[in-house]
């Protein structure tokens, strides 16, 4: 209404409804990303774990030879968890340097201007990565025994 007394002639309208409704759609979209990013989760430690067990069914004949020489489950499993520890985090490393770059061709494509990264975001990689990858791990080691 100050708008309206200042400017004859303006028609000054409040944008509340406005942000309002694209606050709504902002919290829609995040909501419907952690939602993704928990089904990525999920997919990637069930796909982790079939390949450990197909990976412990070809190496029958190493694991056997390390138990003859004395090694243990848990030694066992350490091996297998050091293994896919290592490449998981070379992997996020990859994804991270990937995931940058595509998402800054595709802003500038779009928006035409580089987008800010939160760096934060290779540490919480990593972490995800190693987990999802020892935790892949725990169902098929059980087949050593």
């Amino acid at each position: 209404s100050q708008i309206s007394d200042g400017l004859p002639g303006a028609d000054a309208k409040a944008l509340n409804a406005i942000s309002d409704a694209q606050s709504l759609v902002v919290k829609k979209i995040q909501s419907l990303m952690a939602i993704t990013c928990i089904i990525c989760l999920i997919v990637a430690s069930i796909a982790i774990s079939s390949l450990m067990s197909s990976e412990i069914h070809r190496r029958k004949k190493e694991i056997g030879l390390l138990k003859v020489l004395g090694a243990n489950t848990f030694q066992i499993y350490l091996l297998f968890a050091g293994e896919n520890l290592i490449i998981a985090l070379v992997s996020a490393v990859f994804g991270f340097i990937f995931g940058i770059g595509l998402s800054e061709l595709i802003s500038l494509g779009i928006f035409g201007y580089f987008i800010n990264i939160a760096f934060i975001a290779l540490p919480l990689s990593l972490v995800f990565a190693g987990l999802i990858a020892i935790l892949g791990c725990l169902l098929p080691i059980k087949n050593i025994a």
